[in-house]
Protein backbone atom coordinates (compact mmCIF):
# COMPACT_ATOMS: atom_id res chain seq x y z
CA UNK A 1 0.00 0.00 0.00
CA UNK A 2 1.35 3.21 -0.69
CA UNK A 3 -0.37 6.98 -1.11
CA UNK A 4 -0.23 9.23 -3.96
CA UNK A 5 0.91 12.80 -2.67
CA UNK A 6 -1.78 13.94 -6.18
CA UNK A 7 -4.33 11.91 -5.06
CA UNK A 8 -4.00 13.10 -1.33
CA UNK A 9 -4.05 16.58 -2.34
CA UNK A 10 -7.19 16.28 -5.02
CA UNK A 11 -8.73 14.34 -2.01
CA UNK A 12 -8.19 17.40 0.54
CA UNK A 13 -9.77 20.01 -2.10
CA UNK A 14 -12.73 17.78 -1.96
CA UNK A 15 -13.05 17.60 1.16
CA UNK A 16 -12.17 21.04 1.17
CA UNK A 17 -15.56 21.82 -1.01
CA UNK A 18 -17.88 19.45 0.69
CA UNK A 19 -17.28 20.55 4.44
CA UNK A 20 -17.64 24.41 4.23
CA UNK A 21 -19.66 24.57 6.94
CA UNK A 22 -17.97 22.74 9.39
CA UNK A 23 -14.74 24.19 8.84
CA UNK A 24 -16.66 27.69 9.25
CA UNK A 25 -17.49 26.62 12.35
CA UNK A 26 -13.98 24.90 13.68
CA UNK A 27 -12.00 27.96 11.71
CA UNK A 28 -13.89 30.02 14.11
CA UNK A 29 -13.35 28.10 17.35
CA UNK A 30 -10.27 26.37 16.67
CA UNK A 31 -7.95 30.05 15.30
CA UNK A 32 -10.47 33.04 16.33
CA UNK A 33 -11.25 32.03 19.87
CA UNK A 34 -7.25 31.74 20.73
CA UNK A 35 -6.33 34.46 18.91
CA UNK A 36 -8.67 36.67 20.89
CA UNK A 37 -7.77 35.27 24.15
CA UNK A 38 -4.08 36.24 23.45
CA UNK A 39 -5.00 39.59 21.76
CA UNK A 40 -6.60 39.95 25.58
CA UNK A 41 -3.42 39.25 27.38
CA UNK A 42 -0.78 42.36 26.83
CA UNK A 43 1.93 40.46 28.45
CA UNK A 44 1.83 37.74 25.48
CA UNK A 45 2.08 40.86 22.65
CA UNK A 46 5.01 40.81 20.36
CA UNK A 47 5.89 44.33 21.54
CA UNK A 48 5.57 43.06 25.52
CA UNK A 49 8.17 40.87 24.61
CA UNK A 50 10.66 42.88 22.58
CA UNK A 51 10.57 44.77 25.33
CA UNK A 52 11.95 42.55 27.89
CA UNK A 53 14.25 41.09 25.21
CA UNK A 54 15.92 44.33 24.77
CA UNK A 55 15.71 44.96 28.22
CA UNK A 56 13.19 47.74 27.95
CA UNK A 57 10.35 45.89 29.80
CA UNK A 58 9.98 43.19 32.50
CA UNK A 59 7.15 40.86 33.29
CA UNK A 60 4.99 41.57 36.33
CA UNK A 61 3.56 38.87 38.31
CA UNK A 62 3.96 35.03 37.87
CA UNK A 63 4.17 33.65 34.30
CA UNK A 64 1.52 30.47 35.32
CA UNK A 65 -0.91 32.31 33.94
CA UNK A 66 0.62 32.76 30.27
CA UNK A 67 1.69 29.25 30.47
CA UNK A 68 -2.20 28.12 31.47
CA UNK A 69 -3.43 30.47 28.85
CA UNK A 70 -0.76 28.97 26.02
CA UNK A 71 -2.20 25.56 26.98
CA UNK A 72 -5.63 26.46 26.38
CA UNK A 73 -4.92 27.60 23.76
CA UNK A 74 -3.49 24.80 22.30
CA UNK A 75 -6.10 22.29 23.39
CA UNK A 76 -8.84 24.48 21.88
CA UNK A 77 -6.71 24.46 18.53
CA UNK A 78 -6.32 20.35 18.76
CA UNK A 79 -9.94 20.04 19.64
CA UNK A 80 -11.28 21.96 16.67
CA UNK A 81 -8.89 19.89 14.11
CA UNK A 82 -10.26 16.75 16.08
CA UNK A 83 -13.78 17.76 15.82
CA UNK A 84 -13.42 18.87 12.01
CA UNK A 85 -11.52 15.66 11.31
CA UNK A 86 -14.98 13.94 12.92
CA UNK A 87 -17.46 16.12 11.09
CA UNK A 88 -15.52 15.24 7.31
CA UNK A 89 -14.13 11.73 7.23
CA UNK A 90 -16.66 9.07 9.04
CA UNK A 91 -19.72 7.86 6.94
CA UNK A 92 -22.29 9.35 9.42
CA UNK A 93 -22.14 12.89 10.98
CA UNK A 94 -22.91 12.71 14.63
CA UNK A 95 -23.62 16.82 14.89
CA UNK A 96 -21.39 19.72 16.25
CA UNK A 97 -21.95 18.70 19.99
CA UNK A 98 -20.81 15.27 19.60
CA UNK A 99 -18.09 16.12 17.37
CA UNK A 100 -16.82 19.33 20.07
CA UNK A 101 -17.07 16.39 22.87
CA UNK A 102 -14.82 13.76 20.94
CA UNK A 103 -12.63 16.51 19.57
CA UNK A 104 -11.81 17.77 23.32
CA UNK A 105 -10.98 14.06 24.75
CA UNK A 106 -9.44 12.81 21.97
CA UNK A 107 -7.12 16.20 21.16
CA UNK A 108 -6.57 16.14 25.10
CA UNK A 109 -5.38 12.68 24.97
CA UNK A 110 -3.51 13.19 21.99
CA UNK A 111 -1.57 16.49 22.96
CA UNK A 112 -0.44 14.47 25.97
CA UNK A 113 1.23 11.92 23.71
CA UNK A 114 2.76 14.37 21.65
CA UNK A 115 4.84 16.04 24.10
CA UNK A 116 5.81 12.22 25.65
CA UNK A 117 6.75 11.59 22.03
CA UNK A 118 8.70 15.19 21.52
CA UNK A 119 10.40 14.40 24.90
CA UNK A 120 11.50 11.14 23.97
CA UNK A 121 12.48 10.89 20.20
CA UNK A 122 13.49 15.02 20.25
CA UNK A 123 13.54 16.43 23.18
CA UNK A 124 15.86 14.08 25.07
CA UNK A 125 18.39 13.29 21.63
CA UNK A 126 18.74 17.14 21.28
CA UNK A 127 19.78 17.52 24.95
CA UNK A 128 22.45 14.53 24.32
CA UNK A 129 23.05 16.17 20.59
CA UNK A 130 24.33 19.39 22.55
CA UNK A 131 25.88 18.04 25.12
CA UNK A 132 28.22 16.38 22.48
CA UNK A 133 28.76 19.30 20.43
CA UNK A 134 29.89 21.04 23.73
CA UNK A 135 33.48 20.97 22.39
CA UNK A 136 32.84 22.60 19.08
CA UNK A 137 30.46 25.47 20.30
CA UNK A 138 33.26 26.41 23.08
CA UNK A 139 35.65 26.57 20.46
CA UNK A 140 35.02 30.40 19.21
CA UNK A 141 31.93 32.26 17.93
CA UNK A 142 32.58 30.47 14.03
CA UNK A 143 32.65 27.20 15.73
CA UNK A 144 29.40 27.91 17.99
CA UNK A 145 27.56 28.98 14.52
CA UNK A 146 28.05 25.46 13.48
CA UNK A 147 27.39 23.68 16.28
CA UNK A 148 24.06 25.65 15.85
CA UNK A 149 23.51 24.67 12.30
CA UNK A 150 24.26 20.92 12.74
CA UNK A 151 21.86 21.01 15.88
CA UNK A 152 18.91 22.63 13.78
CA UNK A 153 19.85 20.56 11.02
CA UNK A 154 19.31 17.16 12.79
CA UNK A 155 16.41 18.20 15.01
CA UNK A 156 14.54 19.54 11.79
CA UNK A 157 15.23 16.21 10.19
CA UNK A 158 14.12 14.15 13.27
CA UNK A 159 11.10 15.76 13.55
CA UNK A 160 10.19 15.50 9.87
CA UNK A 161 10.85 11.97 10.23
CA UNK A 162 8.42 11.31 13.18
CA UNK A 163 5.73 13.82 12.29
CA UNK A 164 5.78 12.96 8.39
CA UNK A 165 5.50 8.97 10.00
CA UNK A 166 2.50 9.95 12.57
CA UNK A 167 0.45 12.44 10.49
CA UNK A 168 -2.34 10.26 10.26
CA UNK A 169 -3.01 9.67 13.62
CA UNK A 170 -5.61 12.36 14.32
CA UNK A 171 -7.67 11.50 11.58
CA UNK A 172 -7.69 8.02 11.91
CA UNK A 173 -8.60 8.68 15.60
CA UNK A 174 -11.44 10.63 14.25
CA UNK A 175 -12.47 8.62 11.42
CA UNK A 176 -12.98 5.84 13.77
CA UNK A 177 -14.12 7.46 16.57
CA UNK A 178 -11.51 6.38 18.77
CA UNK A 179 -10.30 8.21 21.88
CA UNK A 180 -7.46 6.40 22.21
CA UNK A 181 -3.86 7.87 20.34
CA UNK A 182 -1.80 4.60 20.69
CA UNK A 183 -3.39 2.17 17.98
CA UNK A 184 -3.66 5.22 15.55
CA UNK A 185 -0.08 5.73 16.30
CA UNK A 186 0.62 2.61 15.17
CA UNK A 187 -1.90 2.92 12.14
CA UNK A 188 -0.24 5.68 11.07
CA UNK A 189 3.23 4.29 11.37
CA UNK A 190 2.09 1.33 8.94
CA UNK A 191 0.03 3.31 6.75
CA UNK A 192 3.22 5.69 5.89
CA UNK A 193 5.86 2.99 5.48
CA UNK A 194 5.70 2.56 1.79
CA UNK A 195 5.27 6.13 1.36
CA UNK A 196 7.82 7.53 4.00
CA UNK A 197 10.34 9.78 1.67
CA UNK A 198 7.64 11.43 -0.62
CA UNK A 199 5.59 12.30 2.83
CA UNK A 200 9.06 13.30 4.37
CA UNK A 201 9.39 15.78 1.58
CA UNK A 202 6.18 16.94 1.57
CA UNK A 203 6.30 17.15 5.45
CA UNK A 204 9.71 19.25 5.49
CA UNK A 205 8.30 21.67 2.21
CA UNK A 206 5.08 22.63 4.15
CA UNK A 207 7.46 23.23 7.51
CA UNK A 208 9.77 25.08 5.65
CA UNK A 209 6.78 27.18 4.19
CA UNK A 210 5.45 27.88 7.51
CA UNK A 211 8.55 29.03 9.10
CA UNK A 212 9.17 31.29 6.34
CA UNK A 213 6.19 32.66 6.63
CA UNK A 214 6.08 32.93 9.90
CA UNK A 215 9.66 34.25 9.83
CA UNK A 216 8.81 36.93 7.60
CA UNK A 217 5.26 38.16 9.98
CA UNK A 218 8.04 38.36 12.90
CA UNK A 219 10.11 40.26 11.03
CA UNK A 220 7.99 42.93 9.54
CA UNK A 221 5.92 43.27 12.69
CA UNK A 222 9.34 44.12 14.75
CA UNK A 223 10.07 46.33 12.24
CA UNK A 224 6.59 48.18 12.75
CA UNK A 225 7.43 48.10 16.88
CA UNK A 226 10.74 49.76 16.46
CA UNK A 227 9.48 52.28 14.25
CA UNK A 228 7.06 53.44 16.73
CA UNK A 229 8.24 52.44 20.37
CA UNK A 230 5.72 54.38 22.71
CA UNK A 231 2.18 53.22 20.57
CA UNK A 232 0.53 51.41 18.73
CA UNK A 233 -0.63 52.51 15.64
CA UNK A 234 -2.24 51.32 12.16
CA UNK A 235 0.91 48.95 11.25
CA UNK A 236 0.20 46.79 14.49
CA UNK A 237 -3.52 46.82 13.53
CA UNK A 238 -2.41 45.57 9.96
CA UNK A 239 -0.15 42.91 11.63
CA UNK A 240 -2.63 41.87 13.21
CA UNK A 241 -4.97 41.03 10.38
CA UNK A 242 -2.06 39.39 8.78
CA UNK A 243 -1.21 37.19 11.84
CA UNK A 244 -4.80 35.90 12.24
CA UNK A 245 -4.98 35.38 7.97
CA UNK A 246 -1.72 33.36 8.67
CA UNK A 247 -2.75 31.48 11.60
CA UNK A 248 -6.43 30.51 9.84
CA UNK A 249 -4.29 29.59 6.55
CA UNK A 250 -1.95 27.40 8.94
CA UNK A 251 -5.34 25.48 10.60
CA UNK A 252 -6.57 24.91 6.91
CA UNK A 253 -3.30 23.40 5.47
CA UNK A 254 -2.54 21.46 8.32
CA UNK A 255 -6.08 19.88 9.03
CA UNK A 256 -7.54 19.03 5.42
CA UNK A 257 -3.48 17.90 3.98
CA UNK A 258 -3.57 15.13 6.61
CA UNK A 259 -7.62 14.36 5.99
CA UNK A 260 -6.44 14.33 2.43
CA UNK A 261 -3.62 12.03 3.19
CA UNK A 262 -5.88 10.12 5.29
CA UNK A 263 -8.51 9.39 2.49
CA UNK A 264 -6.34 8.47 -0.11
CA UNK A 265 -3.73 5.83 2.19
CA UNK A 266 -7.87 4.49 2.65
CA UNK A 267 -8.63 4.31 -0.84
CA UNK A 268 -5.46 2.40 -1.88
CA UNK A 269 -5.79 0.23 1.07
CA UNK A 270 -9.58 -0.81 -0.14
CA UNK A 271 -8.06 -0.93 -4.29
CA UNK A 272 -5.62 -3.64 -2.96
CA UNK A 273 -8.55 -5.56 -1.16
CA UNK A 274 -10.64 -5.89 -4.00
CA UNK A 275 -7.82 -6.11 -6.41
Amino acid sequence: MTISVRAALGAAKSLLGEGRSALALYLALGVVVPFLMHSAEPTLSLRALIAVTAGGGFFGGSLAGPIYLFAIMALIWTAAQFALWNALLPDLREGPAGELIFGFVAGFAFLICFLVINFLVAGLPAMLIGFALTPLTLSGQTGAIASAVIQMLINLAVAGVIGSRLWLTGPIMAAEGSMNPLPALIESWRRTRTARGKLFALYLLLQLIGGAAFAALIGGHSAIIFGDPMAQGYGETAMAVAWLGFWLILFVVQTMVAAGLFRASSEERTSEVFA
